[in-house]
């Protein structure tokens, strides 16, 4: 930091990025945020302004290495590394979900999207937050749901991201030949595993002592005590 502004100094005093910003980020995927006259922008490690400050913010890169930006009106979309538009400021909130998702609102109401913008899961009035997503045969539209302030609680959820279930589960797959493998506390506190149908179900009681496999053509492996 100095009177000129902030910049960024590497490793053995280098300086990396100039001063003449008024917040500098470190860098990330090859790119630093810089703020100027409010806005954010990224440069380059050649310092070169790639992405002109004309955003209310700017976060790091998604795994895809897109960069979620917020326009000046508060919506948010996506850049390439290059300032090019990939998806339009069309939502009021945007982060990064599970398996190349990405977790959006758009005039109130929650899903996810891919960086196309094509709905994977949604919508739903309500927040919802998906645990894992990908696409599983006759059951992909089945998803296991987080609970958005707890994120040891789990329930089954549909294509709409609607919770078929209570959030009761500590532990839930997503059902494989229409079944779903899950488990939850006794009333002692230990771990108890059962099955779920596609609605959720109860259709295997939750008195199994260890993790079972999941179903596969009507079977399942248990694991049993040895006398």
């Amino acid at each position: 930091h100095t009177p000129m502004g902030q910049g960024l100094m590497g490793k053995g005093g280098l300086v990396v990025v100039p001063p003449g910003f008024e917040k500098v980020r470190s860098f990330d995927n090859g790119l630093a945020a810089v703020q100027r006259s409010g806005l954010w922008g990224m440069v380059n490690e050649s310092c070169d302004l790639v992405i002109p400050c004309r955003y209310s913010a700017l976060e790091n890169c998604t795994g895809e290495g897109l960069i979620p930006a917020q326009h000046e009106d508060g919506r948010w979309g996506l850049l390439d590394r290059s300032g090019g538009e990939v998806l339009p400021a069309l939502y009021d909130h945007l982060e990064e979900g599970p398996d190349q998702t990405l977790r959006v609102r758009r005039d109130g109401r929650w899903g996810y999207i891919d960086e196309t913008g094509r709905c994977l899961v949604g919508w739903n009035d309500g927040p919802f937050v998906l645990e894992r997503y990908g696409a599983r045969g006759a059951d992909a539209d089945r998803f296991v749901l987080r609970h958005p302030e707890d994120r040891e609680q789990f329930a089954l959820g549909d294509e709409a991201g609607r919770a078929l279930t209570s959030y009761e589960y500590r532990w839930l797959m997503e059902p494989i030949d229409g079944l779903a493998l899950a488990s939850r506390e006794d009333e002692r506190g230990k771990s108890r595993y059962g099955y779920l149908d596609r609605v959720g179900n109860i259709v295997i009681p939750f008195k199994i002592e260890h993790v079972p496999h999941p179903f596969h053509e009507g079977l399942a492996a248990v694991p049993v005590e040895r006398d």
